[in-house]
Formats: C-alpha cells, structure tokens, sequence
C-alpha cells in the first residue's frame, strides 16, 4: 500500500508500507459500524506513526474534527482520500441476529 501526503513547504511524501510474510494487513472498518477512528488508529490504517499521523492531522492532510476533547477521523473520509469505494449494503456482513 503506498500512501501519498503533502508537507507544506516540502512537497509531496511518499511511505509504501510492506508487511513482514505471514502479517495481516490493516482493512478498513465500515463506516456504516465504525464511523470514526482516532488519529493513531488512522495511522496505523495507512501505516504511518502516531505522531506522523498527528502531524498530518495538525497540517490539514488527515481529514479530523473535534469532538468533545478528541480529534476524530471520519472512517468515510479516509474511504474517499484513498481513492476508495464505500462498502455497500450488499458487502456488509450481516448482524449476528440475521438482521
């Protein structure tokens, strides 16, 4: 997965992430059940550090907004920023009750 940010007064940063043999790699919760991430869940979703994530987040290139005394990541957002589908309803796995 390569993931492409811009640093003001830098350019644009490049971070391919390569998982060791054998890892899972991160997926993306649905919006529909997980509507927002933390910065360093996001982060780690697109493989970079917390505080690279937070640096990202403070430069506007991580899409947040505040909530109560948190910055939240909106799960659709980062769907959007990634080039990304949304999960449709026929994709999403049922509930356990069926429903």
């Amino acid at each position: 997965m390569t993931t492409n940010l811009t640093q003001p007064g830098h350019g644009p940063m490049e971070w391919t992430v390569t998982a060791p043999p054998g890892a899972r790699r991160p997926t993306l919760p649905d919006p529909a059940t997980t509507p927002t991430l933390s910065i360093a869940e996001a982060g780690a979703l697109l493989g970079i550090g917390r505080s690279g994530a937070y640096r990202a987040a403070k430069n506007g290139e991580l899409p947040t907004f505040k909530l109560g005394k948190s910055l939240r990541v909106p799960t659709a957002k980062l769907f959007t920023m990634l080039g990304l589908p949304l999960p449709t309803a026929e994709q999403r796995p049922q509930d356990l009750d069926g429903q």
